[in-house]
């Protein structure tokens, strides 16, 4: 098993209560050269959605794999969770779906705060990812999990009540104006 500790050990520490401003780009420069071609192919493929097809599974860290499993099946108990919230309808093939996931995404997304369920659902992540690298501190694994981790704190770096706000603001004037401007019309039309 080949370790990659120094360079481990050369980037910023991660942790869930931390603050970083170590990016994605950052990381792609630093570990640029350093891994070779097959390596730096697995971490782009752990972060990128959509996600290429592997050759072979064989070529696929078990890491990757496991962490795939689990993302999609969180997913799925998101996407279950909302549809029953919503009452909205049914998938055919919903009751016969159970997760182990189930109660802990059920939990996250019943926070009554959509920043607070984000958050939940990534400690969700988060805390996953930390059972998969173990005790692999420098191996491949502890790599790969660094690099989701990493996407993880970049992702929560959008998450901001000014930004809310502001995304709020402007989606709500246009949908104000789409249903404001046809109704204004139809009172202009009526008015001649």
């Amino acid at each position: 098993m080949q370790s990659y500790w120094y360079l481990l050990s050369s980037l910023p520490t991660l942790s869930w209560d931390g603050e970083t401003s170590y990016t994605l780009d950052a990381f792609w420069a630093d570990v640029d050269g350093r891994v070779d071609a097959k390596v730096y192919d697995a971490l782009k493929r752990a972060v990128d959605v959509p996600r290429e097809p592997w050759a072979t599974e064989a070529q696929k860290p078990q890491l990757i794999g496991d962490w795939h499993h689990f993302e999609a099946a969180l997913r799925w108990d998101m996407e279950a969770f909302r549809i029953a919230a919503a009452s909205t309808g049914e998938r055919a093939d919903l009751p016969h779906y159970v997760s182990v996931l189930t109660p802990a995404a059920k939990e996250a997304l019943s926070q009554a705060n959509p920043l607070e369920a984000e958050l939940s659902i990534d400690k969700l992540r988060w805390d996953y990812i930390e059972r998969l690298v173990g005790v692999n501190s420098f191996s491949l694994a502890a790599l790969l999990g660094y690099v989701l981790q990493l996407q993880i704190k970049e992702r929560q770096g959008f998450f901001s009540k000014e930004l809310g706000r502001s995304t709020f603001d402007r989606v709500f004037k246009a949908l104000q104006e789409q249903v404001i401007s046809p109704a204004r019309r139809v009172a202009e039309d009526a008015h001649e």
